[in-house]
């Protein structure tokens, strides 16, 4: 994030806690944010594939026609091979590199 901002690309970071991810307020909150976005990036281990409140930004920022990317840190696999939310996302192994790379495409 640091070394997108020196090279001035417009990227921000945000993480929204929850408890319960079918929260109303909660999702109006994070649909907000979402539709701010020019896409989404998500970050995958083996625990997305019970990530409610993950996965529903996903199919929101989906449904939003936002490009989506993933970023594979831990295990990964799982949550790309099982999640319907997940299927046609490109899924990019992390590196130091790889999210300036992701959002210098814009």
């Amino acid at each position: 994030m640091a070394s997108a901002r020196q090279a001035g690309l417009p990227c921000a970071f945000s993480e929204i806690s929850i408890k319960v991810p079918e929260d109303t307020f909660w999702q109006q909150h994070c649909r907000s944010k979402i539709m701010q976005c020019d896409a989404l990036v998500a970050l995958l281990s083996d625990h997305t594939v019970h990530a409610r409140g993950v996965l529903w930004e996903i199919a929101c920022a989906r449904k939003a026609g936002l490009p989506i990317y993933a970023i594979q840190v831990g295990g990964g696999k799982r949550a790309q091979e099982t999640v319907a939310e997940l299927r046609d996302v490109p899924v990019f192994s992390w590196s130091s590199t790889t999210l300036d790379e992701i959002l210098g495409s814009f």
